[in-house]
């Protein structure tokens, strides 16, 4: 899994569709919710991996000397998606625990 995939969208909306109510809908309407789910959840990692980009070429590329990067710029991009995956991945765990412990009755 890329940059373009972020493990707490797709925690997200997997729990988004476990949630609605879809039993009373026939099986084309069950295909059209999952459909607009798919597509919400395209569109936010393409909003995620834009908002990567964005954010570690604006701390990470200082200058425009030269068509290739400078290998400091290079470890600074790497660190930059490094801590980001690290912490989509910390979301995406966080967000999984906090769905099961609601989905968990409380004993008695």
């Amino acid at each position: 899994s890329g940059p373009s995939h972020n493990p707490f969208f797709g925690c997200f909306f997997s729990s988004l569709f476990s949630m609605l109510d879809v039993e009373h809908l026939n099986e084309g309407q069950k295909q059209q919710v999952l459909g607009k789910l798919n597509d919400m959840q395209m569109q936010d990692s393409l909003n995620t991996y834009n908002g990567l980009v964005e954010r570690c070429f604006n701390e990470c590329i200082t200058h425009f000397r030269a068509k290739d990067l400078e290998k400091a710029e290079t470890g600074c991009i790497e660190r930059c998606v490094t801590k980001f995956m690290a912490f989509s991945q910390r979301i995406g765990t966080r967000f999984q625990e906090k769905n099961m412990q609601q989905a968990t009755p409380p004993s008695q």
